[in-house]
């Protein structure tokens, strides 16, 4: 079922705290002279975590070196996991009549000109034609488009985790899970939008396709060699983002992802042994927003070690 598909794709674009140009907290802007992308290392007396910074996806067979990663999963107590976003398959199906355009109604009488032209050239871009989202709501056209995207440019939102989570298994390591956010609410306040905003949020998404087709080889390049200087050049915050933060769900997750990311390292550091972390890295970097700086405000020593 296609629309299943789509909520993955949501899901998984959820970004927290990012910055449209990053902004992030320089001091710990390294580039990793050890082969792999940068960990960072906060410590307490009796504990360390070692923190992994991802990108939302990575392009299919992203070459990247493990080496630190299994050295570090080495006698570690647990791997702690980012949030998540999750909804259910009976809410999917219930919502699958608010998706569609009312009386069998067409995109294209439902938008611009120039915004349908934007459809179409994405479209034909991926390898679809604007065909495919004709009989959608516009908000949910940009959701369907944006999955065939990272299909045709082969980007997987489970990379780097699942990499990762197959290590820790195989190293025996325990995985603390993420907490869970219910993301049914959300998509029924975006389904809702009127003609307007919904058509402007396709705009902002067809932005955010043109740029990954630019942008997503170079960010994983510059990520998988620890070139955080470089890497910040090819990642900014989605412009789909100015629309889901016009609801009252993705506000309130948004408030929340950081204190959950905050609270999950201060747990751990509170419990001796060493533990590995995952987690997006504008969530960890963004200036003063960010979980880093809000760690350092609480006394906590943050080092980006870099061989």
């Amino acid at each position: 079922m296609r629309f299943t598909a789509l909520f993955a794709v949501m899901l998984a674009a959820l970004p927290v705290q990012a910055q449209t140009a990053p902004d992030w907290t320089d001091e710990l802007v390294v580039e990793a002279r050890a082969p792999g992308p940068v960990f960072w290392r906060i410590a307490s007396d009796t504990s360390e975590v070692w923190v992994l910074g991802r990108l939302p996806a990575l392009p299919a067979g992203q070459p990247w070196n493990s080496a630190r990663l299994e050295s570090l999963l080495r006698g570690a107590r647990a791997v702690i996991t980012p949030p998540r976003a999750t909804a259910g398959l009976f809410t999917v199906i219930g919502m699958l009549g608010d998706l569609r355009l009312p009386d069998e109604g067409r995109i294209e009488d439902h938008i611009s000109s120039a915004a349908l032209s934007s459809l179409v050239d994405t479209a034909l871009a991926i390898g679809q034609t604007g065909g495919r989202y004709t009989r959608l709501k516009p908000v949910v056209a940009a959701f369907l488009l944006r999955g065939d995207a990272d299909k045709f440019l082969q980007l997987q939102p489970q990379q780097p985790n699942g990499r990762l989570f197959d290590l820790a298994r195989k190293a025996r390591v325990k995985l603390q899970d993420g907490e869970d956010y219910d993301a049914g609410p959300l998509m029924r306040e975006l389904a809702a939008l009127p003609a307007e905003e919904s058509e402007a949020c396709m705009r902002q998404s067809l932005d955010d396709v043109q740029f990954q087709m630019a942008h997503a080889v170079p960010a994983a390049d510059a990520w998988a060699r620890g070139d955080l200087k470089t890497l910040r050049a090819h990642v900014r915050e989605p412009a789909f983002n100015a629309c889901m933060k016009k609801t009252a769900s993705y506000q309130a997750m948004e408030a929340r992802a950081v204190d959950d990311i905050v609270a999950a390292l201060t747990d751990a550091l509170r419990q001796p042994g060493k533990s590995v972390a995952v987690f997006d890295i504008n969530a960890l970097l963004a200036r003063q927003s960010g979980a880093f700086d809000r760690l350092r405000a609480m006394g906590y020593r943050i080092d980006a070690p870099t061989d």
